[in-house]
């Protein structure tokens, strides 16, 4: 087991040691492991500003905008487990699969650790679909191996076997219980419609809703509309709009972008996943981080859906050098004030 004196690093390296055959601590709260998916990929986790990031790399830096297959990530992105995301990172590091978890004192990390991680294989497992690997997937058992000890009993490891699932593990949880209360903790004000819990997002100049809902067997889903179609949408428009979603997957923290056909038409959202009932804490920092990604790409999505000249300009853009954008978490309703 590899050791570390803070104690969320010690919980944090003991979950990934048994997850995985091969960690190394590569700093005082840095780690790198192994995913193995017919291609060893180097993942890292890293505790920074309160924060456990882990990611992988996934292609080949500086990829051109049509072999970023983008379109497909984010129909990908919905199907994740662990809030694991496709995410496009900016200054040309290519394709990453991430999953970034906040480090409150109320999270059950073992758990989160564990569902993220299945993310990470997940995604690993769905790029190699894509043509990217120079080596086939195993043809059959498991990727990821399940935390022995400290487990939430409402977690359990499922092997699926069909050609959707691609021989990746998820997480199966049971419907999340008293999503209201949690949410009132999270100090966020909210309605409840049709067993479903509505929170208007802090994005100025915008009237944007975010819904909290329970969904088996993903968890809780907290998510916003970002723009819809009804018709297809012209190919430039498509892979710009993409490439904003992915692209702002890559700044906002807990945030991927997910893509759905609906009839001839599309719908895009931003959107968090819980594998279980989330703390007030991890509620709340998913109501920041849509507020902040509706901020940041909100607008620009309606118009790269429409404005096909703009569309085929913003391949050659760049995102706001924001960073990791990871907003302090506004609460509301309960008369706290700010975190």
């Amino acid at each position: 087991m590899i050791g570390a004196s803070d104690p969320q690093a010690s919980i944090i390296a003991a979950t990934l040691d048994r997850c995985f055959p091969r960690v190394e601590q590569s700093g005082r709260a840095c780690w790198t492991f192994t995913l193995s998916n017919g291609t060893d990929l180097q993942a890292t986790a890293l505790i920074n500003d309160s924060w456990l990031l882990l990611g992988v790399p996934l292609s080949e830096p500086r990829l051109v905008t049509h072999e970023l297959r983008s379109w497909e990530m984010l129909q990908w992105n919905a199907t994740l487990p662990g809030g694991a995301k496709f995410a496009v990172l900016a200054a040309g590091l290519g394709i990453h699969a991430r999953a970034e978890l906040p480090l409150d004192d109320d999270v059950n990390l073992p758990s989160r650790v564990v569902q993220a991680c299945a993310g990470l294989n997940a995604a690993s497992a769905k790029f190699r679909r894509l043509g990217a690997a120079r080596s086939p997937l195993p043809s059959g058992g498991p990727v990821l191996s399940p935390v022995e000890g400290g487990q939430d009993e409402g977690v359990r490891w499922i092997w699926e076997e069909d050609d959707t699932a691609l021989n990746t593990q998820i997480v199966e949880c049971a419907p999340a219980v008293e999503l209201a209360a949690v949410c009132r903790e999270s100090g966020w004000a909210f309605a409840e419609r049709s067993g479903k819990l509505v929170v208007d997002l802090d994005v100025p100049g915008s009237f944007q809703q975010a819904v909290a809902q329970a969904k088996t067997p993903c968890g809780v889903a907290v998510s916003v509309d970002v723009t819809t179609s009804s018709e297809p949408l012209a190919m430039p428009c498509r892979e710009a709009l993409a490439l904003l979603l992915l692209r702002t997957c890559g700044v906002v923290r807990m945030v991927r972008a997910a893509v759905q056909n609906v009839g001839s038409g599309m719908a895009a959202r931003f959107e968090v996943l819980f594998g279980d009932t989330p703390c007030g804490a991890e509620l709340s920092h998913a109501f920041s981080a849509l507020s902040v990604a509706c901020r940041i790409a909100g607008h620009e999505a309606v118009i790269l859906q429409h404005d096909e000249i703009i569309a085929r300009a913003y391949p050659k853009t760049s995102l706001s050098p924001l960073g990791s954008a990871c907003p302090e978490p506004r609460r509301r309703g309960s008369g706290r004030g700010p975190a």
